[in-house]
């Protein structure tokens, strides 16, 4: 023991307890960050989970939606079928006259038009025709 250097020796265990000290600081600060960063993670995941939530809440709504918009396109096919129903005689004569003026010759036309409702009806047909 007496030929040691003690002087050296406690340099090199001052220099080994500097490098502990800054490895445990270092470790420190890395674990900091990874705390900090499973937070934000967590964070995330929650407002995730809130989004969809929301979703959901708002996809019953869109549901809800359809199936009124569905009701409704049934009410509007009833009130259209009623109106038809309603419609008199000149209203389909007036009809027929029309598909017949689109499929037909416009002569027959024009001819069922005038046998249908008198000379005016056969001129009119004419004029439209001509």
């Amino acid at each position: 023991m007496e030929n040691l250097d003690w002087g050296a020796l406690y340099r090199d265990v001052g220099e080994l307890v500097e490098q502990n000290k800054t490895l445990y600081h270092k470790t420190d600060d890395h674990e900091t960050r990874v705390r900090i960063i499973e937070g934000e993670v967590v964070k995330q995941r929650n407002d995730v989970q809130d989004l969809s939530d929301k979703v959901d809440v708002l996809d019953g709504k869109v549901d809800g939606l359809s199936k009124g918009v569905t009701d409704l396109s049934g009410q509007v096919s009833g009130l259209r079928e009623s109106i038809d129903n309603l419609q008199g005689p000149h209203a389909r004569r007036l009809k027929l006259w029309q598909w017949m003026c689109r499929h037909a010759n416009p002569l027959m036309a024009a001819l069922l038009a005038a046998i249908g409702s008198g000379f005016g009806g056969y001129l009119l047909g004419f004029i439209i025709h001509s």
